[in-house]
């Protein structure tokens, strides 16, 4: 199962996909900057480029099923 986990947007997208390629169960830490005001969209949109099927949130599930 891959899983994408959310962290404050200050992480930087260098970050992000620095995480991506060392680990491929865990595909993304941090959130994209916010540019067209849903951030909702922009979290599913990375989600889907990676084929992610769950999001996690701290220790709790975001989504149970983004598709």
């Amino acid at each position: 199962m891959k899983i994408l986990l959310l962290a404050s947007h200050k992480v930087g997208l260098d970050v992000l996909n620095y995480l991506i390629n060392q680990d491929e169960q865990i595909l993304a830490l941090g959130l994209p900057d916010d540019k067209d005001g849903d951030m909702l969209s922009d979290i599913k949109k990375i989600a889907h480029e990676n084929n992610i099927s769950s999001i996690l949130q701290g220790d709790k599930k975001f989504f149970e099923d983004i598709s």
